[in-house]
């Protein structure tokens, strides 16, 4: 997968090298120069992620600005992402988190303590679209697809009755970001008796309309296609 091959292209030895000389912003910059350089030798490796844009109805529509600008606008999302996880892996523990408590707010922290209250928390990744088991009875509009719901949360929250929460992280400037706390409510598009994966999945996919910049796995959106129902 691109993903995989853009990691292992930013995370050279060099590169690790370099993210313990500079500051975040020169290293940001730096990142964004990777991503346009690997994707100009693997042109098709960016015309995966253009097609997934270019299939969601409605996306280029929604987007602020210019077909053209929200591709501008994907390409430095895919880059920051990569730009962050090597802040992560290459800074080092008391500088990581030096970073993040003077960088990052949290919206809605109440819910947070309540479920730290309830002892044990168990956090999984929404959108890992090529790890859903689907269930054919549970069907719902996703993206413009209709797709066989993965029940993973719903069972998780059944047999262990934790409450589930809804964390999505926002860049809200430079350097600077937000995690956004939100209990699973029923979005206004999303099917009624479904249970929580599907009210989950509508955020996200309210979230990513909003902020197409933010979510950076745009080239493995044709993992739906695998649960697509009849």
């Amino acid at each position: 997968m691109s993903a995989t091959s853009l990691s292992r292209f930013v995370q050279s030895p060099l590169n690790a090298a370099i993210f313990s000389w500079y500051p975040p912003l020169v290293l940001r910059c730096y990142v964004r120069t990777l991503g346009r350089v690997y994707f100009n030798r693997k042109p098709r490796e960016w015309e995966r992620y253009l097609r997934s844009l270019q299939v969601i109805p409605g996306m280029a529509r929604r987007a602020a600005g210019s077909p053209r600008e929200l591709e501008r606008r994907v390409l430095h999302g895919i880059c920051d992402h990569y730009f962050e996880k090597m802040l992560m892996a290459y800074w080092g523990l008391p500088k990581v988190r030096r970073f993040l408590l003077n960088q990052t707010r949290i919206v809605g922290p109440d819910l947070l303590t309540g479920a730290l209250g309830r002892g044990r928390i168990f956090i999984t990744e929404l959108d890992e679209m090529k790890a859903w088991k689907p269930t054919a009875d549970k069907v719902m509009s996703f993206f413009g697809r209709r797709v066989q719901l993965d029940r993973a949360v719903e069972l998780l929250h059944r047999r262990t009755g934790a409450p589930v929460l809804l964390g999505l992280m926002e860049r809200v400037g430079r350097q600077r970001y937000q995690l956004v706390l939100e209990e699973p409510q029923e979005h206004h598009a999303a099917p009624t008796g479904l249970g929580p994966d599907a009210q989950l999945l509508k955020r996200l996919e309210h979230y990513i309309y909003d902020s197409p910049d933010h979510w950076y796995i745009w080239d493995e959106l044709h993992h739906l296609d695998r649960h697509q129902a009849a």
